[in-house]
């Protein structure tokens, strides 16, 4: 039997390949462990989420909210959509961090359709154009008290009303108030729970809406960590509240309603790292009502659910200034 030649190329080709596995094995569990330090440093750190805010400052924003309305045995009922643009200019602050904004409405759109499409387009409702009121950061009213002044009562202008309580709610989340110390979400997993009760709301929209009562629970909130949005940093926020009641009485031409139910919310914020701008507000919220109807000749009574979904989005001022809804 013949003596085998040794191949020393293949050899040490085979001994490179092992050594060159052996270094990317080793740099890749030192990246690793370079990503964990850096990850454990992130959620080590201390943070704050309070935004300093100096008269004159301005930020853009659109907000979107749509509802799909199911009766009682799960079948579509309706559905709606509702889109406006604001600015909202701080036109005083304190160093104790309490402010007073102006929230000017450059448009706002709506619309309604049943079961049988999703193809709807808004249509944009003009009174609401430059339509103007202040609110203060520490207000304790469950719907925020705004003057209706000489706007219009109508189905178009209240459902605006409820967008504008939704973007209320959206803000109160990063508001840093008594009872509510947005100071203490400091790291990763810190929580802080609204002590402070709300005032019941104060809303009268006669004839339209009548009887309004509503009381929101308290806010839960939780810094629940970090990602990015259209690559900029940003801490997330993540909230809920248990069940609101509500009720109100609601007249259209001919047609008067009465709804009592309850209403929970959850969602989540997030703050741009680098000022704790919001970048971008969800809220969802399931209400429960009986609904009780009056329409010429007939009396009707059943339940509904509404799943509402709000997406508020930090724009730019260009974005703010176009034309369309």
């Amino acid at each position: 039997m013949g003596r085998r030649n040794f191949d020393f190329r293949k050899w040490f080709l085979i001994l490179n390949m092992s050594l060159l596995v052996f270094v990317y094995d080793m740099v890749g569990t030192a990246q690793a462990q370079d990503g964990n330090k850096g990850l454990l440093n992130a959620l080590s750190r201390t943070y704050s989420l309070i935004r300093t805010y100096e008269s004159g400052d301005t930020d853009y924003y659109q907000i979107t909210r749509r509802e799909h309305i199911v009766d009682a045995h799960g079948q579509t009922a309706g559905n709606a959509v509702s889109a406006g643009r604001f600015k909202r200019e701080i036109t005083h602050a304190e160093n104790s961090g309490r402010q007073l904004a102006r929230y000017t409405w450059k448009a706002f759109a709506r619309g309604q359709f049943d079961g049988s499409t999703t193809d709807v387009k808004p249509i944009e409702i003009s009174a609401i154009s430059g339509f103007t009121y202040d609110l203060e950061s520490d207000d304790r009213h469950s719907v925020p008290p705004i003057q209706i002044g000489g706007l219009a009562k109508t189905s178009d202008t209240f459902t605006f009303f409820v967008l504008a309580w939704d973007l209320a709610v959206l803000e109160s989340v990063v508001s840093d108030r008594a009872g509510y110390s947005l100071s203490a979400l400091k790291h990763v997993g810190d929580r802080i729970t609204d002590s402070d009760p709300y005032l019941p709301a104060v809303f009268d929209f006669t004839p339209v809406v009548s009887d309004f009562s509503h009381t929101r629970s308290p806010l839960t909130s939780t810094f629940s960590g970090f990602t990015a949005l259209a690559k900029t940093p940003a801490v997330q926020i993540s909230y809920s509240a248990p069940s609101s009641p509500m009720s109100y009485a609601f007249t259209d031409g001919r047609i008067a309603v009465q709804l009592e139910g309850r209403e929970w919310v959850s969602g989540s914020i997030l703050l741009d790292m680098s000022d704790n701008s919001m970048l971008q507000g969800i809220l969802e919220t399931t209400t429960v009502v009986s609904q009780r109807a009056q329409i010429p000749g007939k009396n009707l009574s059943f339940p509904l659910t509404i799943f509402q979904d709000v997406l508020l989005e930090k724009i730019s001022e260009g974005d703010y200034d176009e034309d369309a809804p």
